[in-house]
């Protein structure tokens, strides 16, 4: 019964309420194609219509056995998913007093090629930099990444690219 209670939606934004006394209400995105982006753009439109001043985005990826062997028999060469957590905090732009303001964040989904999620190959290209993603985490913590690398930069063009779709996300320095 303790496992099933941990795979019930909500969960891990439950657990972090409780631990750090969070209140409000929260809300989780389950999709193969683009989680945290859906998530992020669901933040940034609740703070640009003044439903909230602060929002907290959480990626939280946990892989069963099972998940493992099916994308091990769909990608044989493929290495295995990590499980961990990418999280970001969005707050209004009269709150923040540093980091990067979203100017725009456009999701276009394509074909859901149920395959393409297995062998889940993203391309991340920030400020005309390309690099590769193989695990569901990478693409958001590479744009973290480069968030704390391009500190005094002052934005940061983003676009993701899969087989099932792309993010294009454009920041600029506070």
């Amino acid at each position: 019964p303790i496992l099933f209670s941990h795979s019930v939606f909500n969960a891990a934004a439950g657990y972090l309420a409780s631990i750090n006394e969070i209140t409000g209400f929260a809300l989780t995105v389950s999709d193969f194609a683009f989680p945290f982006f859906r998530a992020l753009e669901l933040g940034w439109l609740a703070i640009r219509t003044g439903q909230l001043e602060h929002c907290l985005i959480l990626q939280v990826e946990t892989y069963s056995e099972l998940l493992q062997d099916a994308k091990k028999l769909a990608d044989p060469s493929g290495r295995r998913w990590r499980p961990g957590v990418n999280c970001w905090l969005l707050e209004s732009q009269d709150l923040s007093e540093s980091g990067y303001l979203i100017e725009d964040l456009h999701i276009k989904s394509g074909a859901n090629i149920a395959e393409s999620y297995l062998h889940f190959s993203e391309r991340v290209v920030v400020n005309g930099k390309a690099r590769q993603s193989d695990c569901p985490l990478s693409s958001a913590a590479m744009l973290g990444t480069e968030m704390r690398n391009f500190g005094a930069h002052p934005w940061l063009n983003c676009r993701v690219e899969a087989d099932y779709g792309s993010v294009t996300l454009n920041l600029c320095k506070n």
